[in-house]
């Protein structure tokens, strides 16, 4: 159901509640009217309530010229053809992606899974929502390495659930400013245990010589076995609520380099962060071994850490 879909059904409760005080005019005894009036403002309560319900927070509307995808092939459409500050709607499914052959981002570069270069897109799932590939593309080329690649400005990204390509790398690639990924769970492939990284790379991107992400919110993130890195970004403002990552269980060949969190703290890194006390990185020490402290020390400073094997 889109939301909002109940006017019809608000509409008849307010008519209601303008029948029961019209009653109120009518009759006579002060009893009666007492009654109706409490009747009045009950109606009136539960019109609010169920307006509420049916729309929701006001800058939580889905606009009434949305683009509603229902499989694959509508997404690839959509895609093909992006225009700035569009909304697309995501309806409950999966969503198997294969590389794109229309989009060149750099150059002459096509074969990107997941490519949002207009701004202002809002990619938004309605239910239970996936996305994943069972089109296998080892790393090479810059566009096999990620599977979404948001080159636009003002990107929204939010409740899906993302299964990585395989080969497996960035699940996400942040390249343009003050994106926002929001509700979002990423796991691993079922053969593979690492489910990518969300990945800031500004860096000489279209003039962004400075590397800067400008204001970057993630909200409701969990990453299964996934990790946040800004290798290629140097300051900006990262927000940050409610931010799980778990590093447990991951392919071992990835102890070594592989942090939940990396390059954040490097020597000419300017970042401000909020809300790092809301992100919560659970790794085993045991897992780890000699990889444990230098992982710890690659975390944002008050980042919640915990050791399983504690």
């Amino acid at each position: 159901m889109k939301l909002c879909d109940n006017d019809k059904y608000i509409k008849s409760l307010e008519l209601l509640t303008e029948s029961i005080s019209n009653l109120v005019k009518w009759t006579k005894g002060d009893y009666m009217k007492k009654f109706l009036s409490v009747m009045a403002c009950l109606v009136m309560v539960l019109v609010g309530g169920v307006a509420l319900a049916a729309c929701g927070d006001s800058k939580d509307k889905i606009p009434s010229d949305a683009k509603y995808i229902s499989n694959s092939a509508e997404l690839v459409e959509a895609i093909n053809n992006q225009k700035d500050n569009e909304y697309w709607v995501l309806e409950a499914g999966t969503y198997d992606l294969d590389p794109n052959a229309t989009i060149i981002i750099y150059g002459d570069q096509t074969g990107w899974y997941l490519p949002i270069v207009a701004n202002g897109i809002t990619i938004r799932g309605e239910g239970d929502v996936t996305l994943m590939s069972t089109h296998d593309t080892p790393n090479a080329a810059w566009a096999s390495q990620n599977f979404i690649t948001v080159v636009g400005d003002n990107v929204t990204i939010r409740n899906l659930t993302v299964v990585c390509k395989k080969e497996v790398n960035k699940a996400v690639e942040v390249l343009g400013k003050n994106v926002t990924i929001k509700d979002m769970t990423f796991n691993a492939p079922s053969d593979y245990d690492f489910a990518g990284s969300i990945y800031f790379n500004q860096q000489g991107i279209d003039g962004n010589e400075a590397g800067d992400v400008g204001t970057v919110t993630l909200e409701n993130v969990n990453l299964n076995k996934g990790r946040i890195t800004a290798s290629g970004a140097s300051t900006g403002t990262i927000k940050f609520n409610n931010v799980k990552i778990d590093w447990t269980g991951i392919e071992e060949e990835l102890i070594a380099g592989f942090y939940p969190m990396l390059n954040f703290n490097n020597e000419g890194k300017t970042f401000t962060y909020e809300g790092a006390s809301t992100v919560e990185v659970k790794m085993s020490e045991t897992e780890m071994g000699a990889e444990y402290e230098t992982a710890v020390a690659n975390l944002i400073e008050g980042v919640k850490l915990v050791n399983v094997d504690a």
